[in-house]
């Protein structure tokens, strides 16, 4: 988009990329390439991934966007922030030349909510709970 998008990251996501961070050998990329750490994974590579664990022709990686913003949407935050969150640009041309705010502050409350969300379900699983945590 040609513009900063500052993420605030939870506690379970820093652990979680503390974890990352070793298993790629401290790799520039959260995913290295297979065959060449100093390159990027190819950018199908987790919709092969979805694929594999049995989610074919029900859902792709782009979908999981959509799966965060209706969760955002359905517990009432405000669209503008969840916009904000999917580095989408929000309202008319007017709102857009005079709101310069990225919503920060308002996106951290969001980005912990959904982290809380996401780390019950690891919980369900006990093997990538004892992988991930």
């Amino acid at each position: 988009m040609n513009r900063e998008h500052r993420v605030p990251l939870s506690d379970q996501l820093i652990k979680l990329l503390e974890k990352l961070k070793k298993i790629t050998g401290n790799s520039t990329y959260l995913f290295p390439c297979y065959y060449d750490p100093k390159k990027p994974t190819n950018s199908q590579t987790v919709n092969q991934i979805i694929k594999r664990i049995g989610f074919k022709n029900r859902l792709v990686s782009h979908g999981l966007r959509a799966t965060a913003s209706t969760y955002f949407y359905e517990k009432g935050y405000k669209p503008e922030v969840i916009e904000s969150c999917l580095a989408h640009v929000f309202g008319n041309q007017t709102v857009q030349a005079y709101n310069r705010g990225d919503f920060f502050n308002l996106r951290i409350k969001l980005m912990r909510d959904w982290s809380k969300v996401v780390s019950k379900q690891y919980e369900k699983y006990e093997s990538i709970k004892n992988e991930v945590y």
